[in-house]
């Protein structure tokens, strides 16, 4: 009699189960069934003003959030969607919109040609940064010859931008201390320097105008071009009421 009980109650038992995964089988089939009836896909409104992207999925039945991220793409575009496109969704179902709200970003000014101080000053102006300097020692004046990123690339602000310059050519000051003055301006314009001041202190007897102190010192090196400022000593002294400048 126990044996026949047992056997009934697994049959119960299996018969119980196998209703039940009929059952949630059919639930979930007939559940797919009515969204796969209703044919709403998530369409794909990527690249879409957004106002055009609300409408083709209103059109759909779908609904919609907005989520701002920054990127390059114009404002007011769709960067992506979640769901991707073609996921199978429920009438009044989410689709959420990333949509461009622009980026913070530095146009990189036109400044080739420009001297390094002006093109520094455009550069922070125009909210980037020198990140480094590069130094071609060809005889120019301090001028950019190159830019990268080029001019009107777009940057986030802050970033920094690598410029080349062009600079004068470096040379040694001769020294020229004790030489008469003829001398040691040519031995100055001979090393690519000019003669800056000269300050004249008058010495009694003196005859030959000699040098008695130059400015920088000797050995040094200068921009070809630069000064060299010197004390003479003269016997003349008109010459000590004002000092001269040589051009």
């Amino acid at each position: 009699m126990r044996r026949v009980l047992r056997y009934i109650l697994h049959v119960l038992l299996l018969a119980t189960v196998i209703w039940l995964a009929i059952a949630l089988g059919m639930y979930y089939w007939l559940s797919d069934r009515s969204r796969t009836s209703v044919g709403r896909r998530a369409p794909d409104v990527s690249d879409m003003y957004i106002s055009d992207a609300i409408k083709k999925l209103w059109d759909r039945d779908l609904s919609f959030e907005i989520k701002g991220i920054q990127s390059d793409i114009s404002v007011g575009y769709v960067v992506g969607q979640i769901p991707v496109p073609g996921t199978l969704m429920g009438k009044g179902e989410k689709v959420t919109l990333l949509v461009s709200v622009g980026m913070n970003t530095a146009t990189v000014p036109a400044v080739v040609g420009e001297p390094a101080w002006k093109a520094i000053n455009a550069i922070r102006d125009a909210g980037l940064h020198i990140k480094d300097v590069i130094e071609i020692s060809d005889g120019g004046q301090f001028v950019v010859k190159a830019i990268d990123p080029p001019p009107g690339s777009h940057m986030a602000i802050g970033e920094g931008v690598v410029l080349t310059v062009s600079i004068p050519k470096q040379t040694r000051v001769p020294y020229v201390v004790g030489l008469p003055l003829p001398i040691a301006e040519k031995k100055i314009t001979d090393a690519d320097l000019k003669v800056g001041k000269i300050k004249y202190i008058y010495v009694e007897g003196v005859k030959l105008e000699t040098v008695k102190a130059q400015f920088p010192r000797s050995g040094i090196y200068r921009w070809v071009g630069e000064t060299v400022d010197l004390e003479v000593f003269t016997g003349d002294y008109q010459k000590t009421v004002t000092s001269t400048e040589n051009g």
